[in-house]
């Protein structure tokens, strides 16, 4: 089905009362693939009638999750019956595997907070690049990876975006989100500084293109001593694959392979 959840782990699932359980005589693929219905929520699945109660009931055995990194993709996070589905299974079923991977969502943080409460010593990590400072402006400029430009900033967030580059606690990396409509799915660049020129109580800061991206999830971070300011935007984001080609350049691509075919031809 679409929305997945993924079980990594390197050895069969056998409980500590595998005379018992039902998934003792399956192999990992078979069980993720059971356990993926189930959180799943098959009240969404018209087509399935019913679930056998030894297979829900071992879906609940802490056993059935022993040493288990369970991935949770965001589909699972975007239906609220799903996530709730969710949140049920592994706040009672959860606290011997390994790690859960949250994939960087709105919702993320409602379930990694339930985990944690639950769960206080589990490993509860994000499936995302970032997080990152975002600096919000539209630009209907379409920038080149590699590309060299440059902005000054005089607001007191992006002022504070800087402060913290120069202390060194984000990298020399910030996001600008050039199609900002305050909505998921928006996209931007990411930029890495190359230079930083203090101007009274503003910068100039110059930067190279490293990638665009899409953000995953964002939320507002309050700047130091100026809470009435507008706060400092943080986001996880998608960075594009440099390695996929654009559409533009696939069609190049295959007809320049045409082109020489025809060439060797003649």
């Amino acid at each position: 089905m679409d929305a997945q959840l993924r079980r990594v782990r390197p050895r069969r699932v056998i409980s500590q009362d595998a005379g018992l359980d039902f998934f003792s005589h399956l192999g990992d693929a078979e069980v993720e693939r059971i356990l993926s219905f189930l959180v799943a929520a098959l009240q969404d699945l018209p087509a399935v009638s019913r679930v056998d109660s030894r297979c829900a009931e071992s879906s609940r055995r802490l056993g059935s999750w022993e040493g288990a990194t369970v991935v949770v993709p965001r589909k699972l996070l975007d239906v609220p019956i799903r996530r709730d589905a969710l949140i049920r299974l592994s706040t009672t079923s959860w606290s011997l595997a390994s790690e859960v991977r949250l994939a960087a969502h709105n919702c993320r943080a409602e379930v990694a907070s339930c985990l944690k409460l639950a769960w206080p010593r589990l490993d509860v990590t994000v499936e995302g690049d970032g997080p990152y400072s975002l600096f919000c402006m539209q630009s209907m400029r379409r920038f080149a990876v590699g590309e060299c430009t440059g902005l000054h900033l005089f607001e007191p967030r992006y002022i504070w975006m800087i402060r913290k580059i120069l202390a060194g606690s984000t990298g020399r990396t910030f996001g600008w989100v050039t199609d900002y409509m305050g909505c998921e799915r928006e996209r931007g660049v990411l930029c890495e500084v190359t230079q930083l020129a203090e101007v009274g109580n503003s910068f100039d800061v110059n930067f190279r293109i490293a990638s665009h991206f899409s953000v995953l999830e964002a939320w507002a971070e309050l700047v130091p001593g100026r809470h009435s300011a507008p706060p400092l935007r943080m986001g996880y984001v998608q960075l594009d694959n440099p390695d996929c080609l654009t559409e533009g350049e696939l069609i190049e691509e295959v007809e320049e392979a045409e082109e020489e075919r025809l060439s060797e031809d003649d």
